[in-house]
Parts: structure tokens; C-alpha cells; sequence
């Protein structure tokens, strides 16, 4: 299998490398404005090096790539890759607004291309989030805190891009939102009202810091995202996560490396639990390429991310006006009594 890596300068590629070297693929062709980079990657590979994504996909033949590059361009290189009919994954937010996203995903669907995005939180343990989403009766209430490392990380990583609202779309919120996003939309039936509040107060970029957002459900579900760039450098420590879910039935809550749940008249429990999301992203690779070369259907498709992108557009409207945005956006959760 051919297999090409487009814009690799992205902070997410390393942790595709040594699963992609593990599959038996032949990566092909690398392509990055940072030659340095680029040159870093293909080497591993035996690769050839492009600056140009448009001009590696103008030389080369491949039978899948893996898409990373700036927000701002990823819409057109998604378009690019359903035009040659390539299959591939496109890191997430997979563009700007939720319209990009769409229409990306009618134009794969058109030519029933398979198309993949990296929400890797299903293979970890909040998987069982997506379990209880099946079992609970009646609304629920959910809440996922992700605080990832500060805004400098960036600039130090290649990507001083995303601290430029006009190339990333914004801060914390697109960018670490989505794997929770995708999350809530299984458990919640249809979102009905989106309040939002973000800030730079803490490190005055141009992309904030810091997000909270509650999804309002039609069956009187919530849930509520918070994210940001504030986990302190330097501990040996990434970040700080509190995932929690409550209903009916009882109640699952993560936090740390730590594990509880409930239900009623029985015993709470506790267990240890690995909530780093980075291992996730080998499995991830794994899955999508088996998936793929058994003609099976990607394990989170391109379509997955549209009402995904949705919400991201509603939480930015709410947050520059300070009211609630009204919306109607379909989720997957149950419909309980």
C-alpha cells in the first residue's frame, strides 16, 4: 500500500509515525512548507520530500494519505484528495466551519470514498461512555475537562500558526474540543441550546485560552465542555482531564489516573485507569488501515465531525455575543421518557 503524509509539520504527527512503519506500508511521498521537517519524516521512510502538497499530489500515485496541515488549508486538501478519489485521514477540526466540513463529507459520500478523522477517545476508556449511551434511560448529564499544556507549546513545536485565529479558527475550543464533542453528541438526542464563555485572560494570545460550554439537550440532558491552554510546563505532567457522566442508572466519573462509578444500592468502585489519549492514536491507525484494506467503513467517518463542527460554530457565535445560540443540531443519545 502506497501511502503518502501531507503537511507533517502538524504536533499530531509523531504520534502516527511508528504505527504507520508497524502496518508494512510504503510511505511514498512527504510534503511540508518546513523542508527541515519534512525531510525528518521521509527519511524514515525512504520517502521523497515536497513543499508543496498540491505538487506531491500532482507527481505521486498513492492509495491512501494521512492529511494533517494547517486548519485553514484542510478543507482544500480534503477536496484535492475526493477529486483523485484517494482515501484518507484528515486530523481534526477538518476545516473552519461546519459548511466546509459539509460539503467536504456530501463530495466523499458522492463517490463513496472512505474518509477517516482521529477521534481516538472511542478506543480508550471513555468507550464506555459510548456503552452507557446505549443503556441509560432518560436524560443525562455529562461533563468533559481537558486542560492541555500552554499556548507557547506551540511555536515551539512548528506550529506558531496555531496562536493566528485566521489560520486555526480559534484556540483551545477547536482545537481540543472535538474528541468530546463527538462524545456528547452519542449521548445527547438533539441539541437544542449552546452557551459559551471563553477567555485569553491568562496568556493574551490572539486565540483563547480557555473555554466553557454547555450543550443543552431536548430531553433536558447537558453537557458541558471545558477546555484550555493553562496545564502548567515543566511538571512531567501534560495535562489535567475530569471526565463524568451521570443519569438513572447511576454515575461514571474519570479523573487523573483514577476511575469511580455507581450505581444505585450498590458499592462505589474505584479502579486505576490510563487517560492518556496519545497511545490512542497508533490504535487508531491500526484499526482505520484494517478497516480499510477489508472494505470495511472508517471507525469515526468524515461525517462524524459535521454537527461536531456545528457546535464548535455556535460556542464561537455564543461566546462573542455572551448570549445562548438557539440550534438544532441531531444527536444520538437516547430518547428516554
Amino acid at each position: 500500500m502506497r501511502v503518502i503524509l501531507l503537511e507533517v509539520s502538524h504536533w499530531h504527527v509523531p504520534l502516527y509515525l511508528d504505527a504507520l512503519a508497524s502496518e508494512g506500508v510504503e510511505v511514498a511521498a512527504v510534503s511540508d512548507r518546513d523542508g527541515v521537517l519534512a525531510d525528518r519524516v521521509a527519511r524514515r521512510f525512504g520517502a521523497r520530500t515536497y513543499a508543496s502538497w498540491r505538487d506531491l499530489l500532482a507527481d505521486e500515485r498513492a492509495d491512501f494519505a494521512f492529511a494533517f496541515a494547517r486548519h485553514c488549508e484542510m478543507a482544500a486538501i480534503g477536496e484535492a484528495l475526493i477529486a483523485r478519489k484517494i482515501p484518507f485521514v484528515l486530523e481534526k477540526p477538518c476545516g473552519l466551519s461546519g459548511s466546509e466540513v459539509r460539503k467536504m463529507s456530501r463530495q466523499a459520500k458522492a463517490c463513496n470514498l472512505f474518509v477517516a478523522v482521529p477521534l481516538v477517545q472511542q478506543f480508550g476508556p471513555l468507550a464506555e461512555l459510548l456503552k452507557e449511551a446505549g443503556e441509560h434511560a432518560g436524560p443525562c448529564h455529562a461533563w468533559f475537562r481537558f486542560v492541555a499544556g500552554v499556548p507557547s507549546r506551540y511555536p515551539a513545536a512548528g506550529c506558531a500558526w496555531m496562536l493566528d485565529p485566521d489560520q486555526s479558527g480559534g484556540g483551545c475550543f477547536i482545537n481540543l474540543s472535538s474528541h468530546f464533542l463527538y462524545l456528547a453528541l452519542r449521548l445527547l438526542p438533539r441539541v437544542t441550546r449552546i452557551s459559551a464563555r471563553m477567555s485569553n485572560a491568562v496568556y493574551r494570545e490572539r486565540v483563547e485560552d480557555y473555554a466553557l460550554v454547555t450543550l443543552e439537550g431536548s430531553d433536558g440532558s447537558t453537557a458541558v465542555i471545558e477546555t484550555g491552554y493553562l496545564f502548567p510546563s515543566g511538571t512531567g505532567r501534560p495535562r489535567e482531564v475530569y471526565y463524568s457522566l451521570f443519569g438513572r442508572n447511576g454515575c461514571h466519573v474519570w479523573w487523573g489516573e483514577r476511575a469511580g462509578k455507581a450505581a444505585h444500592g450498590q458499592p462505589w468502585t474505584e479502579a486505576n485507569v490510563n487517560l492518556d489519549s496519545d497511545p490512542l492514536y497508533a490504535r487508531f491507525v491500526g484499526e482505520t488501515l484494517a478497516a480499510f484494506r477489508s472494505g470495511g467503513t472508517p471507525p469515526v467517518g468524515l461525517d462524524s465531525m459535521v454537527p461536531v463542527m456545528d457546535v464548535i460554530e455556535a460556542a464561537y457565535a455564543s461566546a462573542r455575543t455572551g448570549q445562548p445560540v438557539g440550534v438544532n443540531i441531531e444527536g444520538t443519545g437516547a430518547r428516554g421518557a
